[in-house]
This record gives structure tokens, C-alpha cells and sequence, in this order.
């Protein structure tokens, strides 16, 4: 996993595309007023208050006029919020936020999909978070100003255009945009016409990590994110928000690492019903922290690995830290189960919406167009399209400690 981390301190970062014209095989047409936004992300702690962009398009009439129309998504206090208007007067054409409480310091998957036009009011505006779908609440929708792509596009992630503002405390692993409207959690992956386009940034590419792979009309192209200020947002190849540190150096978010300039580990086997298994492991520090020009004090995460599938055996490198750490083992909850898909073996997936159960790939191949019926047997693997897949309970988190580090003395 890799991600793009906004950190706290950020004040002008921003990942943007170049101004496209919506003709552009990789634009999106500006006569479809739909929208399909998912985005796999982390808070942190500190954005539980706060005002934290996501996305925004900016829409104009020209190739350097100013701006006509605006969609921005965000968080605020922990709500996930929707607005689309008119830039001039602020005449709002959709909007809308959530009712549940995003937290912090774990993965969240939010999808959002708008269309306007839609007949029953609720389908208008549909938000899911983590495979449920949400209860939309304010609820506002007019056709007349819900333009979200309009002659040429601008598309930002961690920034809003109508404040102005920067994403601080903002870990993103997975993007994708279309406009296609999709009431369901599921990415879109097919787009057939010159109407219809779609977006994908994983940053998994450690050679191109800023690239977005384009599709329009079954035509593969791809755009690069521009990075406004590569000082502070940051690419970072992990799924947690990430820390530095050595000899009381500030880590991410400014958290202050203490320590001599030894190496520190914590070393460990993983075993689930007395087999070895592979698992993400973290190590968290068990006194909170301070942090740089701040009267704060945080827990920190010092690092993260997979325990190995053969032994179960594990290594953090909890460097400089000397003091005692819990060390939380979770396991793989997997991805958001999508249609039309190639899957390989050791891939895992879960159903829209969530029932106890992840289902691991046996045998590589690609899901069928329609959702399967899950079942609960975890004795063998059933099909899904051309793959398969095998059942399996999905475990609670484990917690152990407190552990004093192994220290290793600095030469």
C-alpha cells in the first residue's frame, strides 16, 4: 500500500491536475452532470474538530477565465460533507452531509454519487461509508446550478476552492472519479462513451506515484497530479499515517521522538488457531508524546509490517524509542468487492455491505458483472465469475503489551 500524507502543518499543499478542455479524451464531459467520488483515507486524530478538504472541481468557460461552477467534498467535525454551485454568487445546485461520524486513525472508504436529475429525492445525493450507505441529511438538489464538470476542469485533492484551504492531517491510499452515477459502493470500471470517463490514482507506483490512469470512451490514457508544495505533502509507501523520527526529532504530525540514537525492535510470531498467518502488525507507544510548539500530547504509531505467511514471524523497527509499545495485529478486511474485476491469488474482498466475512483468492480470474450471493462455508473455495474465492471470519484486532523494545546500541 502507498498513500499521499497532507500533515498537519500543511498550509498550502495540494495535489491538481492542468486546466483540461472537456472534449479531451481524458476530461469529462461537460454535458453529463453526474458524479461517482470514492476515496480510501485516514484521519488524524487532530482533524476530529476541524475542517478537512478531499476533492474539488473547479469548472470554466474558458481555458483561462475564472472559474463558473464548484464541487467540493470535505470533512467537517467528523461529517463528511457535499456542495456543488455557482462560483459567482454561490447559488447552491446540490448539497448535502452525512449522519455518521467518520473516525480517525483507521482506513475509512467514503463514496459519494450525485445526479440531480434523479426522480426520488434521496437518490439524488447518495453517500456510503465503508460499504453502508449513509443517511443524507440537509439534503439540498436543483438542476438549475449542479454543474460538477463544465467546458474546462480543474480537479484538486486536499484542497477547497470556495475557502481556500489546505488538507492538514490527511493520509489518501486509493482515488477514483467518474461521472457516472452509481448509487451502489462500487468503483466504476466501465466507460464505453465519449460521455463518460473515468479516474484511478493508487500511488502505487513508487516510478510514477502521481500518475492517474484515464478511460474514456475504452480508451486508456493517463494525467499526472501536480504537487504544489512536494516539501510538505508527501508520498509515502504504507498504509498508515507515517512517522519519522531519531534522537527526539519531530515525526509526522510533529510528534516528538525521544530517543539516543540506538535501533530499537520488537520482534513477535502471528498465529491464528495455532497456525501461522499473515498479518498487518503495528507497534503504538504506550505514553503519549509531545508535540513540536504544541502543549498536545499524542500516541504515536513508530511502525508497520505484515507478518510473514510461513512462520508468522514479524520485525518493527520502533528506532529511536526506547520506552514500552502495544502491539496491535489486524487483520486483512480486504477491499470493496467490484464487477468486471481481475483478482489475484491472495487478493482479499468483502461484500458491500459487510456481513463478518472477507473472501480470499484461490484462483486468479475476473468477478461476474453482477453481485454474487456470499456465503458463510469456510471449507472451500466457490466462484465468483472466473475466480475464486474462500470464506473466511473476519478476525478482531489483537492487542499486546506493553513491550519494552529490544536495543540495539548505535555503534
Amino acid at each position: 500500500m502507498a498513500g499521499i500524507w497532507f500533515p498537519e502543518d500543511n498550509v498550502a499543499g495540494k495535489l491538481s491536475t492542468p486546466r483540461i478542455y472537456a472534449a479531451d479524451n481524458e476530461a469529462f464531459n461537460s454535458s453529463v452532470s453526474e458524479l461517482h467520488f470514492v476515496m480510501t483515507l485516514i484521519l488524524h486524530e487532530s482533524t476530529a474538530t476541524k475542517s478537512v478538504p478531499l476533492l474539488n472541481v473547479d469548472g470554466f468557460a474558458t481555458s483561462n477565465g475564472s472559474s463558473v461552477y464548484r464541487t467540493d467534498i470535505w470533512v467537517e467535525n467528523g461529517v463528511l460533507h457535499y456542495r456543488t454551485e455557482r462560483s459567482s454568487d454561490g447559488r447552491v445546485g446540490t448539497k448535502g452531509e452525512s449522519t455518521t461520524l467518520l473516525p480517525t486513525g483507521v482506513p475509512v472508504e467514503i463514496v459519494i454519487t450525485m445526479n440531480a436529475s434523479r426522480s426520488y429525492t434521496p437518490d439524488k445525493l447518495v453517500m456510503h461509508i465503508n460499504g453502508t450507505r449513509d443517511t443524507v441529511v440537509n439534503l439540498q438538489s436543483s438542476k438549475n446550478y449542479t454543474f460538477p464538470w463544465y467546458s474546462y476542469q480543474e480537479v484538486s485533492l486536499g484542497y477547497a476552492s470556495k475557502t481556500n484551504t489546505f488538507a492538514a492531517g490527511l493520509l489518501i491510499t486509493d482515488f477514483h472519479l467518474s461521472n457516472i452515477y452509481n448509487a451502489s459502493p462500487q468503483k466504476n470500471t466501465s466507460a464505453i462513451s465519449t460521455y463518460q470517463t473515468i479516474w484511478n490514482s493508487d500511488f502505487e507506483n513508487v516510478a510514477e506515484p502521481l500518475k492517474i490512469a484515464t478511460r474514456r470512451n475504452n480508451i486508456d490514457s493517463s494525467l499526472s497530479w501536480a504537487n504544489s508544495d512536494d516539501t510538505k505533502v508527501i508520498w509515502t509507501d504504507g498504509n498508515t499515517i507515517p512517522t519519522t523520527g531519531g534522537g527526539g526529532d519531530a515525526g509526522a504530525g510533529g510528534i516528538i521522538i525521544p530517543g539516543n540514537g540506538n535501533t530499537t525492535q520488537v520482534q513477535g510470531v502471528i498465529t491464528e488457531n495455532d497456525l501461522f498467518v499473515a498479518r498487518r502488525v503495528m507497534a503504538i507507544t504506550e505514553a503519549q508524546l509531545a508535540v513540536t510548539d504544541s502543549e498536545l500530547t499524542k500516541h504515536a504509531v513508530l511502525d508497520s509490517t505484515v507478518s510473514s505467511d510461513v512462520d508468522g514471524t514479524y520485525t518493527l523497527d520502533t528506532s529511536p524509542y526506547e520506552g514500552t509499545v502495544f502491539v496491535i495485529a489486524a487483520d486483512d478486511y480486504g477491499t470493496v468487492w467490484q464487477p468486471d474485476t481481475a483478482y489475484a491469488v491472495g487478493d482479499v474482498i468483502r461484500p458491500p455491505t459487510f456481513q463478518g466475512y472477507v473472501y480470499l483468492c484461490t484462483l486468479a480470474g475476473t468477478t461476474s458483472s453482477t453481485e454474487p450471493v456470499w456465503w458463510l462455508d469456510t471449507d472451500g473455495s466457490q466462484s465468483i465469475g472466473t475466480a475464486q474465492f474462500q470464506a473466511k471470519p473476519f478476525s478482531r484486532p489483537l492487542a499486546h503489551g506493553p513491550i519494552l523494545p529490544t536495543i540495539i546500541p548505535s555503534a
